[in-house]
This record gives structure tokens, C-alpha cells and sequence, in this order.
């Protein structure tokens, strides 16, 4: 029998907030030296990235005193862009879910 999601949270939580126990599987559960290299390929990686993005990124922030230079007309264009970017992000969740409907219409226990 399947346990209801809130006595499985419950449970998670528990066996998290178990120090002892935590601490016993962290130190049974060594890092690899392969997987230790994959860590700080993806790090170093991820620090390069940012030194390249960095000076735009900053260009960018340091704009903001522009936006007083937009005209109003643009509002209703955000808002339209950013209610299709919504609508573009649940269509996603939805696919990703592998679920015909929309929504739920009547809550069940089962899900969608």
C-alpha cells in the first residue's frame, strides 16, 4: 500500500534530521576520485563561464537608469510577452508531465 505523500515527507524528514545516522551513510559514502574530477571540471567550467558572461552582465545592471527612456506604449507588450512566456512554461510542465489535460479538473488522490 502506498503511504500518503504527507507521511512520506514526514518520514524523509525524519531520517534527515537524524545526525547520527547522516553523518554514518556521509562517511560510508566516499566521493570517488573520478567523480571528485568531474566536480571541479564542472566548477571550473562554470568559473569560466562567469569571467565571460561577467562584464556584460554588469554592463547590463549598470543600465537601469535607462529604462526612464521607454515610452508607455511598451508596457502592454511586456505584458502580453511575459503572460505568452507563462502560458509557453505550463504548456512545457505539461508535456514534461506527460498529461492531456490542462489541469486537474476534480482534485483526486491519484493525480492528473
Amino acid at each position: 500500500m502506498r503511504q500518503k505523500l504527507g507521511d512520506r515527507i514526514e518520514g524523509a524528514l525524519e531520517q534527515r534530521a537524524d545526525l547520527e545516522g547522516e553523518l554514518a551513510r556521509g562517511e560510508a559514502t566516499q566521493p570517488t576520485r573520478h567523480r571528485l574530477v568531474r566536480i571541479v571540471g564542472w566548477l571550473a567550467l562554470t568559473a569560466v563561464s562567469l569571467y565571460l558572461v561577467a562584464p556584460t552582465l554588469l554592463e547590463t545592471l549598470g543600465s537601469w537608469h535607462r529604462l526612464s527612456e521607454l515610452t508607455s506604449a511598451w508596457l502592454p507588450a511586456a505584458l502580453v510577452l511575459q503572460a505568452a512566456s507563462v502560458v509557453c512554461l505550463w504548456w512545457l510542465q505539461r508535456i514534461a508531465m506527460h498529461s492531456p489535460e490542462w489541469r486537474c479538473s476534480p482534485p483526486s488522490r491519484t493525480g492528473c
